[in-house]
């Protein structure tokens, strides 16, 4: 069954999670965000990395307002050196999740100006655009061995650089 069947019950519970319940009486999943530090691109979870002539990332803890006010976003700075086969800079947390799942994260330019970037679930890469505005991105993946990663470069479709804020990365199920 998938969470848009007609028979589905959802619940809340004061200082609790949301539960899904299917026609079967059976509890199916209890939606929270998997991710580690998810607002916390510094911590070690967030795996910095670079590929081919990319430098590693840089990541500025608490460097400007979030979308909620609050002084938690974070800069990542990622230059692949080229966008060439094989030229990446990326920031990665991987978990093994299991089934279909959704990866969202806010985004922001950091100089103002529009950056393209690549959010990769898994096998599925979707290009976004950071703009001067606060935007939510999302990206659909696979099941299995999951990862979440934000990117430039290797593929040419990219810029081999990128200065944004990020904060507020999601994984949740979306079947």
């Amino acid at each position: 069954a998938s969470t848009t069947d007609l028979a589905i019950t959802q619940s809340a519970h004061t200082g609790g999670l949301k539960t899904i319940t299917d026609s079967d009486g059976l509890l199916k999943w209890n939606g929270h965000n998997l991710l580690t530090y998810s607002e916390d691109f510094d911590n070690a979870a967030w795996t910095k990395l670079n590929f081919g002539i990319g430098s590693i990332p840089v990541v500025t803890a608490n460097a400007a307002l979030d979308p909620l006010g609050g002084m938690t976003a974070d800069r990542v700075q990622l230059d692949a050196g080229s966008n060439g086969s094989g030229d990446y800079s990326l920031l990665r947390q991987v978990s093994a999740f299991g089934s279909s799942f959704t990866r969202s994260i806010w985004i922001k330019s950091a100089t103002g100006a529009n950056q393209t970037i690549t959010l990769v679930a898994t096998s599925a890469a979707k290009q976004v655009t950071a703009t001067a505005e606060w935007t939510l991105v999302s990206n659909d993946g696979g099941s299995g061995q999951q990862q979440f990663d934000i990117s430039v470069g290797g593929t040419g479709a990219t810029p081999a650089t990128a200065d944004i804020y990020v904060w507020g990365a999601h994984v949740y199920r979306s079947d």
